[in-house]
């Protein structure tokens, strides 16, 4: 069982590769799309972590392949890369949710049953809050989102 695991070790980052080179093409698709109507901007930054990963992949197949002779500690450095670039995705998002939506709050009274070790069953009332999404929008006449909630 453990030579499974390592064959599984050795074929993984060549397998990666392959999963990546398709998720590479479909990112290509993405960005040849005319009139997207979406801010591209994170899926940008999702791109070059991709790119990033493929370089570490590729210096992982090198190494395994043994044609070349870069310390293992590196990878650490892509990783970072990849991880500092997330974050900075996730607030880019979050900045442009707050300029072009309003967020509010709706609380509803929600009934729920739920059984009791008793025969019968007792209905509780819960508060839940959920969030609802409004687009801001700027042209009042033609704007399709005015009075609609997201």
């Amino acid at each position: 069982m453990v030579d499974v695991y390592v064959a599984l070790g050795i074929a993984a980052p060549y397998y990666n590769l392959a999963l990546v080179a398709i998720v590479v093409m479909l990112f290509i698709a993405l960005f040849r799309t005319k009139n997207k109507g979406v801010f591209m901007k994170p899926w940008y930054l999702l791109f070059a972590c991709i790119c990033i990963y493929i370089v570490e992949e590729v210096i992982t197949v090198l190494r395994a392949a043994g044609l070349t002779a870069i310390p293992q500690h590196i990878n650490a450095f892509f990783e970072f890369g990849i991880i500092v670039i997330f974050i900075y995705l996730v607030l880019v998002q979050k900045e442009y949710i707050e300029k072009h939506f309003r967020i509010t709050t709706v609380r509803k009274k929600v009934s729920v049953r739920f059984p009791i070790e008793r025969e019968s069953w007792e209905p509780t009332a819960l508060n839940f809050q959920s969030v609802v999404l409004e687009r801001k929008c700027f042209f009042k006449p033609a704007c399709p989102f005015n009075e609609q909630t997201i």
